[in-house]
């Protein structure tokens, strides 16, 4: 009986040093600051990281499928094909709108230019980022060009 007393005296402990060593979670602008810096290096893995449970609403013209939900792994294959096509010249928030008290949604807005790569074209338009809470973590529910 004193080496189970010990064991979960022991569990407790480490599960409370744990909860104590959890950094508190980043605020959206954070989140949109990380997004903008993994647009603009292609990295479609530190934009998905940003996924949560529910699925992404993506709509990008650029890529297949055009729109649509999609899971945190098939955001990342669309979103690494689209990096793969395309050269990002230029991904920047200028408009943030940070979730208010009691509000569950923050917005911010991304003047993006790019060049595709098979033609060479190079294309200007604005990217919506959409952020929800979901528990204490902002993630991304949506992602769309507005042309």
């Amino acid at each position: 009986m004193p080496i189970q007393t010990a064991l979960v005296a022991l569990l407790v402990a480490c599960h409370a040093a744990l909860a104590v060593a959890q950094p508190p979670p980043a605020p959206p602008s954070a989140v949109f600051e990380h997004i903008q810096e993994a647009w603009r290096s292609g990295d479609a893995d530190g934009v998905t990281r940003h996924c949560g449970e529910h699925k992404l609403s993506i709509g990008l013209p650029e890529v297949e499928p055009v729109g649509g939900r999609f899971s945190r792994s098939q955001s990342y294959y669309i979103l690494k094909a689209y990096f793969e096509t395309t050269r990002v010249q230029e991904f920047q928030f200028e408009h943030v709108r940070e979730a208010e008290q009691g509000v569950r949604v923050a917005l911010g807005l991304a003047s993006r230019r790019y060049r595709e790569l098979g033609d060479g074209r190079i294309i200007r338009d604005r990217v919506l980022v959409a952020l929800a809470r979901e528990g204490e973590r902002w993630v991304l529910s949506e992602i769309r060009a507005l042309r």
